[in-house]
């Protein structure tokens, strides 16, 4: 059985009730000790600023069921490792976020739990994120978001490989000895005649 999951690096928490029904519209900013953090967290040599503006809207509740969706845009300024030359390459990340949050989706995480689960490839939209406690993490999703923006294999426009990689000395067929070699299979073919004629 598994531990209490870690406390997220950037956590916002912000209550899922009561919204306006216009939204509320919310700026987050990552303080220095959080950007180290999320900076071991996704791989990345630095993380000079993280940044977003949300609007959490409501959906309505039915049933008793909270849902909210959450909307805006994170910025971040990003150190990560050119993945040919190894060197420092600065970079800017601006992604527009769109989030579900439903009361629901807690319930039915704690119900399902070690349970099968089903995907629905022709489903419109992912399910919608767990309310937690009655609140909405802005700051991890957020994180989230910045992460699956990352380039898994950022390289510098200038930067080139040598030249082809080779995995070693290749013989051409065109050089002639190709005709003068026995077959692989000749051997197979001798050991076959002489079990048929012996």
């Amino acid at each position: 059985m598994s531990g209490p999951l870690p406390a997220p690096e950037f956590s916002r928490p912000i209550p899922a009730e009561p919204l306006p029904a216009e939204g509320r519209s919310i700026q987050i900013a990552a303080d220095a000790g959080e950007r180290e953090a999320l900076a071991a967290r996704f791989g990345v040599d630095r993380l000079d600023r993280l940044d977003g503006t949300v609007t959490l809207r409501p959906l309505g509740a039915k049933r008793g069921v909270v849902r909210v969706e959450l909307s805006g845009t994170l910025e971040a300024d990003v150190v990560q490792t050119c993945v040919v030359t190894l060197a420092p390459l600065p970079g800017t990340v601006t992604e527009s976020v769109r989030l579900r949050f439903s009361s629901a989706a807690e319930a039915e995480t704690d119900a399902d739990a070690g349970a099968a689960v089903d995907i629905d490839p022709d489903a419109d939209s992912d399910p919608p994120e767990p309310i937690v406690d009655g609140l909405i993490d802005v700051g991890e999703a957020l994180a989230e978001a910045f992460g699956l923006a990352l380039d898994p294999h950022p390289r510098a426009p200038d930067a080139a490989l040598d030249g082809p990689v080779s995995a070693g000395p290749t013989e051409d067929p065109a050089d002639g000895d190709e005709a003068d070699r026995p077959s692989p299979f000749a051997a197979l073919a001798a050991l076959k005649t002489r079990t048929n004629n012996g």
